[in-house]
C-alpha cells in the first residue's frame, strides 16, 4: 500500500456525520455537465458511502438548509445563475453552519484565487477539468477530519465556557474576584473578570495586570498602613500560611471609598518552586458601610435630620418610631403625637409588601430601595422608595437594637412616566398610522394611474357607442374610488394635525361658477335643477386657501345632489360682516331631498356616519365627507350648522374669514398666484389630492398660454425624455400620455435609478421622469446623484417626480432634493403636459439641448442592428419542440464555418467510459437548443446581466464540444454585457454563435448516435 492509499484509508476509518457512517453532500452547480461528471466520480469512489442532492441556484441551496437538511460537504459553483464571484462564497459560509465544509467548484485554475478561497474560509479548491475521483474522495475524507476536529473543539471549549461562566457567576453574586502573584520575578499578576469591577479598572486588550496597580488604588488615608500590612503578607508570610486584610481603596461610588477584604494563602510553584501568593479580593462595602453608619448614628443624624427633604427615621423592633424628621411629618400629613403612636407596618397600604417588610426586619436584612404604598392619615396614598438598615449599638455588640429608615416620594416621579410612556404610546401609534396610509397611498394610487390612464388611453381611440358607454363607466369608477382614497387622507391629516393652510389670492366668483359647471352635469342627469346666488357685494378677489375652500364646498354640493330626487339644489353666498381688510362670508347648500331624522342630526358631522344604515346600500360612501367639512370649515376658523326635515330637504350653512386683496385684481390674480417657482407643482398636485380639482388644472386657456412659455421646436424634432419607472403597467401609461402630446417624443426607459445613471453617463436629455419608489435606487437617491455628483450639463436636466404618494411632505422633500416639479399619481393628462411643456422651456433656457450626446445616439449603439440582426435568426433557434433548427432558409453546412466538434476533453475527464461520454453528449443536445433560445431571449430583452449569465453557460458548453472559437465568442459576450461596453456589437457576436452552435449540435447528435451504436 502506497503512501496516498494509506491516507485514504485511515481518513476513511474517520468518518463520523450525524447519519452514522453516511456522507451528506450538495452540489450547488448550474451546469448539467460538470454536475453530472461530479456525481458519477462521488457514486463510483470506493469506500464512500452518501447522498448526494444537487440544486442549479444559490438560494435552492440555502433553503434547503432553512427546512433543517444538514449537509457534511457543500460543492459550490462560483458562478452561478443567482450569485457570481466571491460573493457566493461568502453568503454560502455566513449560511451553513460552521461545522459543513464548503468545497469550491471552478472552471478558473488562477492559483491566486484558490488562495483567497481558502482564506474566506473554504475547506478545499477544485478546478473543473482537473478532478479525477481521489482527488474529490481525498476532499471529501478531508471535510469529514475537520468536522471532527471542529466537533471535538467545539465540545471542550463549550465546557470549559460552562466551567468559566459557572465561577464568574459566582464571583459576581458574591462581588469577590481572585488573583495570583509570582513572588521573586516581576510584578505581573492573574486577576479575573470581578477584580477589575472591584478596582473600577478598565480592561484594554493585551492588558497585563500587575502588583503596581493592584496596591495603587488603595485610599491615600491608610496607604502606609496598608502597604505595610501588604508587605508583611508577601515577604514574611511561610508557605501554607494564610492571611486576611481589610483595607480602603478609591472610588467613583460610595463618597469616593470603597472597602475591600483580601485574604489567601501563600504557595509553592510546582515549576520553579518560587512562592506564590493565591487569594480573593471581595468589596465588604455595604457592611462597612453600615458598621460605619452605627458608629456615626449619634453624632450626625441631628444634622441629616434637619437637612434632609426626604423623610428619615428610626423605629425599634416593635415598629413604633422612636426619632424622625419634619419630613415625614409633611409627607403623612399629620402631628409628631400622631406619628408616635402607630408603627411603620400602619403606614404600608399593601398587606403583600407589609408581610415582604415584616419578615425582612424578622431576619434583620436590609431593605433597598424597596417601592411600595403609604396611607397618609387624611386618607390619600403616596408611592414611594423605602430603604430600612438595622443598628447596632456600640454597647450592643451584635445585637440589633433599633432600625434606620429612609423614604423618597416618587409619586410626582411615576406619574410623569406613566404620562410619558403615554405619550411614546401616542406617538408611535400616530407613526404607524402615518406609515400605514404613506403605504396605503402608494399602493392604491399606483394601479389607480394605470386604470385612470389606461381608460384615459383608450377614450382617445376610436370607439363604438356600447365601448364609449363602457369607458365612460369606467372613468366614473375610479374617479368615485379616487374620491374615496383621497376622504381618507384628508381625514388622516386633519387628525393628525399635518394639514396646514394656505394664504393665497384667488377668484371667489370663479370658484363658484367653476362649481357649479362641474356639478351641473350630475344635477341634469337626475332632473334637478342646480342654482347659484351670489350677493352683490361679495369681493371678487380674497385670500385664502381655494383648494380646501373648493373642497368643503365640493362635498357639501356631492352630498346635496345625491340625496336629492327631484326639485332643486341651492348654493347661496351672502356677506355677513366686511370692512377694509376682511369679508365674513356665509356660504350655504340648500336641498329638497330626502333630509335627515332629528335623532341623526346630532352626529351626522361623526366620522363614518351617515343617516340611516340602509343608506351606505342605496347611497354609497364611507360617511366621512361631513366629519371633514366639519374640520376643513373649524381650520378655516368658521362654524358649520344643519338644518333639515326628513322628506323635505337639508340646509349645511357655514361662514368663512377671508382677507381682502386691495392690490390684486382679476387678470391678475391668478398669474400672481401660480408663478412662485417653489410652489408650482405643489399647488397643482395639491388639488390632485381631492375629488375636484381647484388648480392649474381647472384655469382658462387664455391663463394656461399666459403661464406656459412657447417651445421653440421644428415639426421633426424630438424631446428627448428619460423615464425612470419600475412599474411595468405605469411604463405604458407614461409612454401613451406622451405619444398624445403635440410634440414628438424619444422615450428612454430606466427599470430604476442605477439604469437611469448607466444611461444618463452615455447620453443627455431634455426631461427626467423620476418615480419615487423604485428597487435597488430610488428616486430621491437617484436625483441627489444626478445634481451632486453628474457632470454639466446632465446636473441640470429638468426632473419631474411622478409618485403615488399623496402627503404634502412627499412634495417637499422632492423639492429639497433638487426635483423640478411633481405629478401624483393616478396622472392627470392636462397637468402632466402642463409640467412637461414648463421643464421642456427651462431645459431650453440652460442650453441642455445645445450640447450634443455624450455617446452615438441610440440609432448608432447597435439598438436598431440588434432588431436587424434578432430579425435575421430569429427563426433559426426557435422550434415547436425547443430543438435548434436544421431548416434554416440558408443552411449552414460545416465547410461553410470551418468548425469541427472534438470531444477529446470529454472522453479524458470520464476515464475513456463511453457510456459517460454518451451521456455528457445527451446532456449536451438536450440542453443546448434551451441555452441558446435563452441567450435569444436575453438579447431581445437587452436584459445584460441574464444575457451574461447566458453566455457564460454557452462558454462551458462549447468548451466541452470542443468548439475553441465558440468558446471564445461566448467569452466576449458575457465580458462585454458584464462591462456595459461594445454593446452594438453582441448581436452579431450572438448571430455568430447561434449560427455554430447549429453546426456543432448537428454534429455532436450524430456522434450521440454513432455512440449508441457502439453500445449496443
Amino acid at each position: 500500500m502506497n503512501s496516498e492509499e494509506y491516507q485514504l484509508d485511515h481518513m476513511s476509518s474517520l468518518m463520523d456525520s450525524p447519519q452514522g457512517d453516511r456522507l451528506n453532500i450538495l452540489m450547488i452547480e448550474d451546469n448539467p455537465g460538470d454536475a453530472k461528471l461530479v456525481e458519477i466520480y462521488l457514486n463510483d469512489a470506493p469506500n464512500m458511502n452518501l447522498k448526494l442532492k444537487h440544486v442549479s441556484y444559490l438560494k435552492d441551496g440555502l433553503a434547503l438548509s432553512d427546512n433543517g437538511e444538514y449537509f457534511d460537504v457543500v460543492l459550490l459553483d462560483l458562478k452561478l445563475p443567482d450569485s457570481v464571484g466571491p460573493q457566493t462564497l461568502q453568503t454560502s459560509l455566513e449560511h451553513f453552519p460552521s461545522s459543513t465544509s464548503i468545497v469550491v467548484l471552478t472552471g478558473d485554475d488562477n492559483q491566486e484565487n484558490g488562495i483567497k478561497a481558502i482564506k474566506m474560509g473554504a475547506q478545499d479548491y477544485l478546478v473543473k477539468g482537473q478532478i479525477d475521483m481521489v482527488t474529490l474522495q481525498r476532499s471529501m475524507l478531508h471535510a469529514i477530519h475537520r468536522r471532527g476536529i471542529y466537533l471535538d473543539r467545539e465540545n471542550a471549549l463549550k465546557k470549559a465556557k460552562e466551567s468559566e461562566k459557572r465561577l464568574v457567576q459566582a464571583q459576581e453574586i458574591a462581588r469577590v474576584g481572585n488573583y495570583e502573584l509570582v513572588l521573586g520575578g516581576d510584578d505581573t499578576m492573574l486577576w479575573s473578570e470581578q477584580l477589575y469591577r472591584i478596582l473600577e479598572i478598565e480592561k484594554p486588550a493585551g492588558h497585563r495586570p500587575n502588583l503596581t496597580e493592584f496596591l495603587g488604588k488603595i485610599n491615600e488615608d491608610e496607604i502606609k498602613d496598608a502597604k505595610q500590612k501588604w508587605n508583611d503578607v508577601l515577604y514574611l508570610k511561610g508557605v501554607g500560611q494564610n492571611y486576611e486584610l481589610d483595607y480602603e481603596i478609591n472610588s467613583s461610588m460610595h463618597h469616593g471609598i470603597k472597602y475591600v477584604r483580601a485574604q489567601g494563602q501563600i504557595e509553592r510553584c510546582g515549576e520553579t518552586g518560587r512562592r506564590k501568593v493565591v487569594g480573593t479580593l471581595q468589596d465588604v462595602t455595604d457592611s462597612k458601610l453600615a458598621e460605619k453608619m452605627v458608629r456615626q448614628a449619634r453624632e450626625r443624624y441631628k444634622i441629616i435630620f434637619d437637612q434632609s427633604l426626604d423623610p428619615m427615621f428610626i423605629f425599634g423592633k416593635d415598629g413604633r418610631f422612636s426619632m424622625f424628621n419634619q419630613a415625614l411629618v409633611n409627607m403623612l400629613k399629620s402631628s409628631k403625637e400622631d406619628i408616635r403612636s402607630f408603627t411603620l407596618l400602619d403606614l404600608i397600604a399593601s398587606e403583600e409588601d407589609k408581610r415582604v417588610i415584616a419578615s425582612s426586619l424578622e431576619l434583620n436584612q436590609i431593605v433597598n430601595n424597596k417601592e411600595l404604598e403609604l396611607l397618609c392619615r387624611d386618607g390619600t396614598r403616596i408611592t414611594c422608595v423605602m430603604s430600612l438598615s438595622p443598628w447596632r449599638g456600640v454597647n450592643d455588640g451584635a445585637r440589633i437594637g433599633e432600625y434606620n429608615g429612609v423614604i423618597r416620594d416618587i409619586t410626582a416621579y411615576r406619574q410623569k412616566e406613566e404620562l410619558m410612556r403615554e405619550i411614546e404610546v401616542a406617538e408611535q401609534s400616530a407613526h404607524l398610522k402615518e406609515q400605514f396610509l404613506l403605504r396605503m397611498s402608494h399602493e392604491i394610487r399606483t394601479p389607480m394611474n394605470v386604470v385612470i390612464g389606461m381608460a384615459q388611453l383608450l377614450e382617445s381611440t376610436p370607439l363604438n357607442i356600447q365601448q364609449s358607454n363602457y369607458v365612460e363607466t369606467l372613468k366614473l369608477s375610479s374617479e368615485s374610488l379616487l374620491r374615496l382614497i383621497n376622504q381618507i387622507l384628508d381625514f388622516s391629516k386633519i387628525g393628525s394635525g399635518e394639514l396646514q393652510l394656505e394664504k393665497v389670492p384667488f377668484d371667489l366668483h370663479d370658484m363658484i361658477n367653476d362649481l357649479i359647471g362641474q356639478h351641473n352635469y350630475h344635477a341634469q342627469e337626475k332632473g334637478i335643477e342646480l342654482i347659484k346666488a351670489v350677493s352683490s357685494n361679495l369681493p371678487r378677489v380674497v385670500i385664502s386657501d381655494p383648494v380646501y375652500l373648493h373642497n368643503i364646498l365640493s362635498n357639501l354640493l356631492n352630498n346635496a345632489i345625491k340625496y336629492t330626487h327631484e326639485g332643486e339644489v341651492q348654493l347661496l353666498t351672502k356677506v355677513a360682516v366686511i370692512d377694509a381688510d376682511h369679508v365674513n362670508v356665509t356660504f350655504s347648500v340648500r336641498d329638497t331631498g330626502i333630509g335627515i331624522p332629528d335623532s341623526k342630526l346630532k352626529d351626522i358631522f361623526n366620522s363614518f356616519t351617515q343617516a340611516a344604515q340602509s343608506d351606505t346600500r342605496l347611497y354609497g360612501g364611507t360617511g366621512l365627507g361631513l366629519s371633514i367639512v366639519k374640520e376643513l370649515v373649524e381650520l378655516f376658523g368658521g362654524k358649520i350648522e344643519v338644518k333639515s326635515e326628513q322628506s323635505r330637504g337639508s340646509t349645511f350653512t357655514f361662514n368663512i374669514p377671508f382677507l381682502l386683496d386691495n392690490v390684486g385684481n382679476v387678470e391678475t390674480v391668478t398669474l400672481r398666484q401660480l408663478d412662485r417657482k417653489a410652489n408650482k407643482a405643489k399647488e397643482l398636485n395639491k388639488g390632485m389630492d381631492h375629488a375636484s380639482t381647484y388648480s392649474r388644472d381647472n384655469l382658462e386657456e387664455e391663463d394656461k398660454e399666459k403661464l406656459v412659455e412657447p417651445i421653440n421646436l421644428s415639426d421633426d424634432d424630438e424631446v428627448r425624455i428619460l423615464l425612470v419607472e419600475d412599474n411595468k403597467l405605469n411604463q405604458k401609461v407614461a409612454a401613451g400620455l406622451l405619444n398624445q402630446w403635440q410634440y414628438q417624443v424619444d422615450l428612454s426607459i430606466a427599470n430604476h435609478g442605477g439604469e437611469a445613471i448607466e444611461i444618463l453617463e452615455k447620453e443627455v436629455f431634455d426631461i427626467i421622469l423620476m418615480d419615487i419608489s423604485m428597487p435597488v435606487m430610488d428616486g430621491y437617491e437617484t436625483t441627489k446623484h444626478i445634481r451632486n455628483v453628474m457632470p454639466h450639463p446632465i446636473n441640470k436636466i429638468p426632473i419631474i417626480a411622478m409618485t403615488a404618494h399623496a402627503f404634502t411632505k412627499n412634495a417637499d422633500q422632492c423639492y429639497e432634493v433638487g426635483m423640478n416639479a411633481f405629478v401624483s399619481k393616478p396622472i392627470n393628462g392636462e397637468v402632466f403636459f402642463f409640467e412637461l411643456a414648463n421643464m421642456m422651456s427651462e431645459s431650453l433656457k440652460l442650453g441642455i439641448r445645445s450640447r450634443e450626446k455624450l455617446t452615438a445616439s441610440k440609432a448608432d449603439t447597435g439598438g436598431d442592428s440588434v432588431a436587424a440582426a434578432a430579425n435575421s435568426f430569429h427563426s433559426s433557434i426557435q422550434e415547436k419542440e425547443t430543438s435548434v433548427s436544421e431548416n434554416t432558409s440558408e443552411p449552414l453546412t460545416e465547410s461553410k464555418m470551418g468548425l469541427q466538434i472534438d470531444l477529446s476533453q470529454l472522453e479524458s475527464l470520464s476515464g475513456g467510459d463511453k457510456g459517460l461520454v454518451l451521456s455528457f453528449v445527451e446532456t449536451i443536445v438536450e440542453e443546448l437548443p434551451q441555452e441558446l433560445a435563452q441567450l435569444w431571449s436575453d438579447l431581445q430583452a437587452k436584459d445584460w446581466d441574464k444575457l451574461k449569465k447566458s453566455a457564460h453557460k454557452l462558454k462551458s458548453t462549447t468548451g466541452y464540444m470542443g468548439l475553441a472559437e465558440l468558446q471564445e465568442l461566448a467569452r466576449k459576450i458575457e465580458n462585454s454585457a458584464w462591462e456595459r461596453k461594445d454593446l452594438n456589437q453582441i448581436p452579431n457576436w450572438v448571430k455568430d454563435l447561434v449560427s455554430g452552435c447549429e453546426v456543432g449540435h448537428k454534429q455532436i447528435k450524430a456522434k450521440r448516435d454513432e455512440l449508441k451504436a457502439q453500445l449496443i
